[in-house]
């Protein structure tokens, strides 16, 4: 099934060495991909004759280090027992006569000098023997990436002319000429900023000086054109190209300090990026304009002592605290002071007054004053006291306006906070009675209602907590079986109403007594009248009446009642009869 295939070589004589040679780079760093100023090359060259029984006489690798790397001392390895040296820049291996067809290897390495960044580095060996005609020249090239940029950046100002009047020649002043200078600079030797810009909106309060542009020291057109510069509204541009160096590259330009800025503190941040750069910088100067007149800032908050509570209700202890600065920075405030009238409904706690920074704290006639002397920094000064809300102020709103000034401060700050008081929960007291207004013909019981008798029925309730609020306070009342209203007999709080739903207090309608208030802030009675008859049929009977009091904000109605007991009181038996087993048992 499987045929034999006898073979046989024949080798052809005489046997002439042909070499077989390769060459390698790697960096030592194993765990990069890449080449950079600093790193160290490995290089391996390997040859072999590739004529079996033939002689590579004197096989010999040469290798002349090319420009931009420098051999590394002691680096040098050659394979099988050869002699191998590096001399002047050039590595040399001898294997002397070589019969075999194995691999013969030489590695050495070499490190990337400075400048060479972005440049690709060719190496040629040259493997030869005495018996060889043509030598090999294996090769490898490297490319040397540049390094991963770092900026350094800044902003600067300087006075370049001042304006007509103005003598403070260490200070910006309104009218002054201002020279900006932004520079920024690669500090990585052997890498490379891609496309590097520098860019810079002219703030709120300058103006930019027309033809001042200098990108480098090299004065550009402001128009958007094919310069290295330019100013468009506002924005101001210079670009610089692809940079290796680590020079300083400069953007300068002029602007004027607008009227109005007296003592504003004008911040100016440029933005320096480049394509490869991930995070841009952002250098920034501040002006500060002068003359450094004084801005206060104030704050006043309150707070209810308790900190459980959210509101406010007649008794409560307020804590007052105003907090003030000054915000220009290197300015004065002359005899700082913090003053706060108390308003109608507020009484001082006494003890309770406190001021920061050493500050001098009084309570006098009905006034909180608080003197801090001069200030010369932006802190805050602070002052707390606290006040209690006195009766009467139920539902009301307490505005407190304090006064913050200076000797030197045009227009005092006046800080204010508001609290609106809320009234306390109510709670209701009520009551319902009878009397016999008059007697029917006949009856002579004075004492005891009777079938005709007239009766006037009053229903009072009040509100037992002082600073409390009822909202929509009504009484209302059912007529029971029985009983017959007298129309026309209706009063609330005293005052007659009519029986029909319009606009007065009261009504009655289909023995459906009603009797509203309205909110209720006081704790005097109110009341409901109205009269009755007791109808025929009634004599013995006890007449219930339950009233009805309640308000929007009254989770549980009161119930007053009242039972009417007409007389005579006729006997009425009610009988009862069982029946049961001796044996309990059963």
């Amino acid at each position: 099934d499987t045929p034999d295939k006898p073979e046989e070589e024949v080798k052809v004589y005489p046997r002439i060495p042909v070499l077989e040679s390769k060459k390698t780079a790697a960096n030592l760093d194993s765990e990069k991909e890449v080449f950079e100023v600093g790193d160290t090359v490995v290089y391996t060259i390997q040859t072999r004759n590739t004529v079996s029984d033939s002689l590579a006489e004197n096989l010999t690798i040469s290798d002349v280090i090319p420009a931009g790397l420098a051999y590394v001392d002691g680096s040098l390895i050659v394979s099988d027992n050869g002699i191998g040296n590096a001399v002047n820049g050039t590595v040399t291996a001898n294997f002397g006569n070589v019969p075999d067809t194995g691999w013969r290897t030489v590695t050495f390495q070499a490190k990337i000098e400075s400048g060479q960044s972005g440049k690709k580095i060719e190496n040629i060996a040259t493997v030869t023997g005495d018996n060889v005609d043509t030598p090999n020249e294996p090769k490898t090239d490297i490319t040397v990436d540049p390094k991963d940029p770092k900026l350094e950046s800044d902003k600067s100002y300087s006075i370049t002319e001042k304006g007509e009047g103005n003598t403070d020649a260490e200070h910006a002043e309104v009218g002054d000429t201002l020279t900006y200078k932004i520079q920024t600079r690669n500090t990585i030797e052997d890498s490379l900023i891609q496309n590097l810009n520098i860019t810079d909106s002219i703030p709120e309060g300058l103006e930019y000086v027309a033809g001042t542009l200098k990108v480098d020291g090299e004065a550009v057109t402001d128009a958007a054109d094919e310069d290295k510069g330019q100013a468009v509204d506002a924005d101001i541009l210079g670009t610089f190209g692809d940079i290796t160096d680590t020079e300083w590259h400069t953007l300068e330009f002029q602007v004027k300090v607008l009227p109005g800025q007296a003592s504003k503190d004008i911040q100016n941040v440029a933005t320096v990026s480049g394509d490869n750069i991930e995070t841009p910088d952002k250098p920034e100067e501040e002006v500060k304009v002068y003359p450094r007149i004084p801005d206060l800032e104030s704050e006043k908050t309150a707070a209810n002592l308790d900190a459980d509570k959210e509101g406010y209700e007649v008794g409560d202890t307020v804590v007052y605290t105003i907090k003030s600065r000054n915000t220009v920075s290197d300015s004065l405030v002359e005899n700082f002071m913090i003053t706060d009238e108390l308003p109608v409904g507020l009484s001082f706690v006494d003890g309770s007054l406190e001021a920061s920074d050493g500050g001098k704290a009084s309570f006098e006639g009905g006034k909180v004053i608080a003197s801090f002397g001069n200030i010369e920094d932006t802190e805050w000064r602070t002052v707390t006291f606290q006040a209690k809300i006195e009766s009467g102020q139920s539902g009301k709103k307490i505005e407190n306006i304090a006064t913050v000034t200076g000797d030197n401060v045009d227009t005092p700050n006046e800080p204010k906070t508001d609290i609106t008081v809320d009234p306390k929960d109510p709670k209701l007291e009520s009551d319902k009675s009878f009397t016999i207004a008059e007697k029917a013909d006949g009856n002579t019981d004075t004492e005891h209602a009777e079938v005709g008798d007239t009766l006037t029925y009053k229903i009072q309730t009040r509100n037992t907590i002082e600073d409390s609020l009822i909202q929509n306070l009504t009484i209302s009342d059912t007529i029971p079986e029985g009983l017959e209203y007298i129309a026309g007999t209706l009063k609330v709080d005293g005052d007659a109403v009519t029986d029909e739903e319009d606009e007065d207090k009261g009504q009655t309608v289909n023995g459906d007594i009603l009797g509203a208030f309205g909110d209720i802030t006081d704790t005097e009675w109110h009341t409901v009248e109205f009269q009755v008859t007791v109808l025929s049929g009634q004599a013995g009977k006890d007449i219930q009446n339950v009233a009805t009091v309640s308000g929007d904000n009254i989770e549980i109605p009161d119930k007053p009642e009242e039972e009417v007991k007409v007389y005579p009181r006729v006997p009425d038996l009610e009988s009862e009869k069982t029946a049961a087993n001796l044996n309990a048992d059963k």
